[in-house]
């Protein structure tokens, strides 16, 4: 309990220092991943270069439960976010957007870190995504990742291993996703 609460606190702080409510709007994100080939790693989070950490999550109403393991043989994006976030509501179409891109290849996952599942799939529905949001509850899995603020994602390619990070949203990740996702597809 006090680790999740710390986890929930920590990110909360994180979001108003890196200014989640908007003040990256129009700014290109600090990506980690660009240094995949130095091996870089997310502050206490997974390396870029090596295996994603294995999860698996149930939606927020607990229909189904969706696993890392699930998805090998696919590009993975795996996105971490909040109801409160602005920044995520504004990345939300550009990862649908992606995932009607490259319908047989990538999958996207939404991982919310809201302490409750309330709200979860009204943020789904008024962004307009198919992909699946999944509830992240008591934070184990953001502890694994490490997401230094919201939205993070994290870009896994087809056989488990951590490509890239994109710390934040603005309008240009889209197309650096887009690019990332087809170089990974491209090679196999």
């Amino acid at each position: 309990m006090f680790r999740s609460t710390f986890l929930i606190v920590t990110l909360l702080g994180a979001a108003l220092l890196t200014g989640c409510a908007g003040a990256n709007k129009g700014e290109p994100s600090k990506d980690p991943g660009e240094a995949a080939s130095e091996g870089a790693a997310s502050e206490g989070g997974p390396e870029v270069g090596k295996p994603a950490p294995a999860f698996s999550l149930k939606s927020a109403d607990g229909s189904k439960a969706i696993s890392l393991g699930d998805l090998k043989g696919k590009v993975v994006v795996v996105d971490f976010w909040a109801t409160w976030c602005d920044p995520c509501r504004e990345s939300f179409p550009s990862y649908e957007k992606l995932a009607q891109e490259f319908p047989d290849t990538l999958a996207v996952v939404g991982v919310s870190v809201d302490e409750e599942p309330d709200g979860i799939a009204d943020f789904g529905k008024s962004t307009g995504v198919k992909f699946p949001l999944l509830w992240d509850e008591g934070g184990k899995v953001a502890e694994l990742y490490a997401p230094p603020k919201m939205p993070t994602s994290f870009v896994i390619d087809q056989e488990g291993v951590l490509r890239h990070i994109h710390a934040g949203y603005a309008v240009e990740e889209e197309e650096k996703l887009r690019v990332e996702i087809r170089a990974l597809v491209d090679s196999k």
